[in-house]
């Protein structure tokens, strides 16, 4: 999901892309290679003329490869469009139950499409395993930066208070709580 335009989100994609197809890839095996698909959900329009991109002769149309696949959901371009649309596209984004997950594919192709997809992806073990490593990886690094910040609000307070700041004044300068102030007053 982006929420926010970014200069380099198109090299972003096409490098994730690359690199998902290189993983596939051991010492010895040939170059039978599963399909790379992206799903790229903006909160701006990214490009208006298409959502399906894969690598492809301007002039003549022709596919090169569908081996690399960008779809874009723009949801700026959805409520324009049809406000079910949109509505069954929230729903396939936040569902996890079966039935409903048939019923939206039955209803659109594109989520029909998407379903597939969702499917051959989690019965993939090399996929879910690569999945899982990548959200312990997000997991840790969040909390790396939940910890930096409380660090930096501490250190904070503690020059807040080294200057004469009262501890009201620093609870309401940094957010933290009066409990956490007055263990650091006391370590001053």
């Amino acid at each position: 999901m982006q929420v926010a335009d970014d200069l380099d989100l198109r090299n972003r994609i096409v490098f994730y892309s690359a690199k998902n197809l290189t993983e596939q890839m051991h010492r010895g095996d040939d170059y039978t290679l599963k399909k790379v698909v992206n799903i790229l959900i903006t909160d701006f329009v990214l490009i208006k003329e298409n959502d399906v991109y894969h690598l492809h002769d301007p002039k003549t149309g022709s596919t090169f490869t569908e081996l690399i696949e960008v779809n874009t959901l723009e949801i700026p371009e959805l409520k324009e469009s049809d406000e079910s649309l949109l509505t069954d596209w929230l729903r396939f984004l936040s569902t996890d139950e079966e039935e409903e997950l048939r019923m939206l594919s039955n209803k659109n192709e594109k989520i029909e499409k998407a379903t597939n997809h969702l499917y051959e992806l989690s019965q993939d073990e090399a996929t879910r395993i690569l999945y899982d490593a990548r959200e312990k990886t997000k997991w840790a690094e969040q909390s790396r930066l939940k910890s930096a910040k409380l660090e930096g609000l501490m250190e904070a307070a503690k020059n807040f208070l080294k200057m004469g700041l009262s501890p009201q004044q620093v609870m309401t300068g940094t957010g933290l709580g009066i409990d956490e102030i007055e263990k650091i007053q006391l370590e001053l």
